[in-house]
């Protein structure tokens, strides 16, 4: 059975190492390769880095491994064949793309709510509550599949929801609670003195939110793993029709 000469892995019947990207010698792990098999490796390698959006061959690709989508394509993905799919992985066209048509969507919404407002509220509300709803699902699930791409659990995703929401709630509930401080106490409105801890908690609180937010947005653009992982094939992009 051959091996890689780079990682170790098995590589029978392969000329690329599915976990390094390595090209596999076809003489055997001492065979030296020359100048042209070093272009066809760079120009042929489906597991180079960056190669996720450039691999448009089904030869390189599981027929069942997720695609890496345009813009429009996106938001069939998301919405449509993977509302509830935490299954799998996502590449980060798929992520952002359907991040920026997030985006535009909210954009819409906010508009048609703002009119509502004026008009009669509680449509208003109904409206940006549906709205929340139903892209909470979907967009929760691409951001399992984009941390199945990196090669982290999906469950870290909850996790930083349950954090964000604990920060955040904390982050509210104590400005709430200096704000009442500095209302009740004459004193220390003249001063803005709200109490020295309260405003170290109070700072703490936002720089941890911030920072667990920061590393969400690193993962989330973040390489895929090259290759196959645990959690499915690696995306690659289909032919035009």
């Amino acid at each position: 059975m051959p091996y890689c000469s780079q990682c170790g892995s098995d590589v029978t019947g392969c000329q690329f190492c599915a976990q390094c990207g390595a090209r596999v010698a076809a003489a055997g792990p001492g065979a030296s390769i020359g100048p042209q098999d070093q272009f066809d490796a760079q120009s042929d390698n489906p597991y180079l880095v960056g190669a996720q959006s450039q691999v448009v061959g089904r030869r390189f690709g599981d027929s069942d491994a997720p695609e890496v989508p345009g813009f429009g394509r996106a938001l069939r993905i998301c919405l449509v064949e993977k509302y509830l799919s935490f299954k799998g992985r996502a590449s980060r066209s798929e992520y952002w793309f359907y991040i920026l048509w997030l985006f535009l969507l909210w954009l819409v919404v906010s508009i048609a709510s703002l009119g509502l407002f004026f008009l009669h509220w509680s449509l208003a509300v109904v409206l940006a509550a549906g709205f929340f709803v139903y892209i909470f699902f979907p967009t929760t699930s691409v951001t399992v599949r984009r941390f199945h791409d990196v090669g982290l659990s999906g469950w870290i995703v909850f996790g930083f929801y349950a954090c964000h929401f604990i920060l955040g709630a904390a982050h509210v509930a104590l400005w709430v609670n200096i704000v009442i401080y500095l209302i009740e106490n004459e004193a220390a409105l003249m001063t803005g003195d709200g109490g020295p801890d309260n405003f170290l908690l109070f700072s703490a609180l936002g720089l941890a939110n911030s920072a667990l937010q920061l590393a969400f947005l690193i993962v989330a653009c973040w390489p895929g793993t090259r290759g196959p992982n645990k959690y499915g094939p690696a995306p690659w992009k289909r032919p035009n029709p």
